[in-house]
């Protein structure tokens, strides 16, 4: 061992001894580390000079998203309370406050989707660029949700399950939102692709992961529920009612599966920042040049 490995064990500094043996702390064999913290594709990956900022917006802008999303299921326990009668929850102030700070945390979100416009060199221009239009997309999006929070959830506190008649300007904000949340996930996914190649879990398929394309679906059902709202409209008597039912299954469906893909998100947020905020190791980096009689971790006899 020519170069700096800790044991993945205890962490023990491997450096000098044979990669047939064994740590001399815990006794955790040399290849096992070797399999765990070497990434073969090391000397592939493109290094990213600015490492903590990158790493930080790319939490903050999972955590800033699925903080968003909790507030405005909390928001939704007015609809409920109405459907089970107890008392509505939420006051109107509290509902703006709310609000608010929801709509204060997408544009944290977008500040943090920076982060996957370039996040190292070699990038190919289209990819850049649809990352930029997918942190625009944010610019409507918050627009958009303002004016949902601020005048529609207040005039209109019960949309789901309440007496109300189903607005059709409401449900074209919602639909605008969700819009740029696909343009959002579709935008970003290029470069996402390129950061979660960084870690060897997520690269492997060892953990499971949220993929953007499934997130983008998620919304996409949530979208299909607007529709038949707005098309709820449009229905007479009891086709309406029917339509109006369908609809809320399928914005509550889409919601949830979407909230539970940010959380996703937030998760492989995390997992990745160590190869982020670290250099990844690689062969040459504890072997030294490779020879035919060396051990690595694609030799099938260790």
């Amino acid at each position: 061992m020519t170069g700096d490995l800790h044991c993945a064990k205890c962490g023990y500094n491997l450096k000098g001894l044979s990669v047939r043996s064994v740590c001399p702390e815990c006794g955790l064999a040399i290849p096992a580390t070797l399999l765990a913290k070497v990434d073969p594709h090391a000397a592939e990956l493109k290094p990213i000079v600015w490492r903590v900022p990158i790493a930080l917006g790319l939490v903050v802008w999972a955590a800033a998203g699925l903080l968003a999303a909790c507030i405005l299921w909390l928001l939704r326990t007015e609809d409920l309370a109405t459907l089970f009668g107890v008392a509505t929850p939420v006051s109107e102030g509290v509902s703006r406050r709310l609000g608010e700070l929801a709509v204060t945390l997408v544009g944290i979100s977008g500040l943090g989707s920076i982060a996957f416009i370039r996040p190292h060199a070699g990038i190919p221009g289209r990819q850049v660029f649809f990352a930029a239009v997918a942190v625009v997309a944010y610019l409507p999006m918050v627009i958009a949700l303002h004016r949902l929070v601020s005048v529609f959830n207040i005039a209109i506190p019960t949309p789901y399950f309440g007496a109300s008649p189903v607005s059709v300007t409401r449900v074209l904000l919602r639909l605008a939102i969700g819009a740029c949340l696909i343009v959002i996930a579709l935008g970003v996914r290029p470069n996402a692709r390129l950061l979660v190649a960084r870690s060897m879990l997520l690269r492997s398929g060892k953990v499971d992961r949220q993929t953007l394309y499934g997130f983008a679906g998620a919304v996409g059902v949530a979208m299909l529920g607007d529709l038949i709202h707005l098309a709820s409209t449009m229905g007479i008597g009891s086709l309406g009612s029917i339509a109006r039912l369908t609809g809320t299954a399928l914005i509550g469906v889409g919601s949830l599966l979407t909230t539970f893909g940010l959380l996703g998100l937030f998760i492989d947020g995390v997992r990745i920042l160590p190869a982020i905020i670290t250099t990844p190791i690689g062969e040459r980096d504890v072997l030294g040049p490779r020879t035919g009689s060396e051990f690595t971790p694609h030799d099938r006899r260790g």
